[in-house]
């Protein structure tokens, strides 16, 4: 004999199941858009969220890494963030300056075409790596485009030469006898020496990036690389300095007096790998192979970020796909109050 299924029940079972069914007849959509609407104005972070993927949700259409990046250093600073990077679960982020579903947001924060693409990478690096704080990039920025005009390098060369030397402006970066951005050593006449910090090299790992381009600056004018190429002397001419002048000015100045793109360069000690001829250590160093290395590296450092960058923002993305797909669930079956309660926590 069969149990009788009590009618009232029944009915109740069956409006919720037509409740959460109902994204056939729009409903679900439109709680759907309601609840992003919510979360435009603040949204709590989960665990494993991340503030480039809550961006990327919220603006809800493909955005280019440049833009995705401008975007979320807007949102950083409007909400008091140092690192952009380091966002707290269960603290809520102000995302009201960002329109959800709209291409507004993205192209107000879209930059201009890049006049410096490896410097400008290299710096949306180094934030991400928690080298320079956010507020600190276009200051520093700017800085290095006007050591570039004042010696009459390229910046992008700059950018080349620090993720050789500090694994892209690291100030902390050290092997233990060379320290900072473009690692000044101990040693008599050598890059410490040179800024007035001879026996006391380590305590350049103590300073930031932007304290330790001064001591760059002063460097720079120690070896000479300020010359009558440099725009401050003749303003119309191009940046001549090449990136194998710039990068032998911090690795052994001597070495600059060859010239010849194929010779083999008096250079002590070994090196990276990606500077010798054929990455070969018994082949030497030459000014060709020196230059193919830097680019080389270059290119492979950033790309291997942004990859990887791009990955976890996927990651993250789907995170709030389901997170917002089990709370949209929720307020089709508790009805609109449920919308209060924001996303259900894991």
């Amino acid at each position: 004999m069969t149990t009788p299924i009590d009618s009232a029940n029944h009915r109740t079972s069956a409006a919720s199941a037509a409740r959460v069914s109902v994204k056939s007849a729009g409903f679900f959509d439109a709680m759907q858009v309601a609840s992003q609407s919510l979360m435009g104005r603040r949204v709590l972070i989960q665990p494993g969220d991340t503030l480039r993927a809550l961006v990327r949700t919220q603006v809800g259409e493909a955005l280019s890494e440049q833009r995705l990046t401008a975007l979320v250093n807007q949102v950083a600073q409007a909400n008091g963030l140092s690192n952009p990077n380091r966002i707290v679960a269960g603290k809520t982020l102000d995302l009201s300056m960002v329109n959800a579903g709209s291409a507004t947001a993205a192209k107000a924060a879209q930059p201009r075409p890049l006049s410096h693409p490896v410097l400008s990478r290299t710096l949306d690096r180094a934030v991400d790596k928690g080298f320079i704080q956010v507020q600190e990039r276009q200051a520093v920025e700017r800085r290095i485009v006007g050591m570039g005009k004042q010696y009459g390098f390229l910046p992008d060369d700059f950018a080349r030469m620090a993720l050789m030397e500090s694994d892209g402006l690291n100030p902390k970066a050290t092997n233990g006898r060379c320290h900072g951005i473009i690692q000044f050593c101990e040693g008599h006449a050598r890059g410490a020496d040179s800024v007035g910090l001879r026996g006391r090299a380590h305590e350049i790992a103590k300073m930031s990036v932007s304290q330790q381009l001064n001591l760059v600056e002063r460097y720079f004018d120690d070896v000479g690389l300020k010359s009558d190429t440099s725009p401050s002397t003749n303003p119309r001419a191009p940046h001549r300095l090449g990136l194998d002048d710039l990068y032998l000015s911090v690795l052994t100045p001597s070495a600059r007096q060859e010239a010849r793109p194929q010779a083999t360069l008096n250079i002590a000690g070994d090196q990276a790998r990606a500077l010798y001829v054929g990455a070969d250590r018994d082949q030497g160093i030459t000014r060709q192979s020196l230059t193919r290395g830097l680019q080389q590296h270059a290119h492979r450092v950033l790309s291997q970020h942004e990859a990887q960058q791009q990955a976890g923002n996927a990651a993250a993305t789907q995170r709030q796909q389901v997170a917002a797909r089990n709370s949209y669930v929720e307020v089709a079956v508790l009805g609109p109050a449920a919308a209060k309660l924001g996303p259900s926590r894991p």
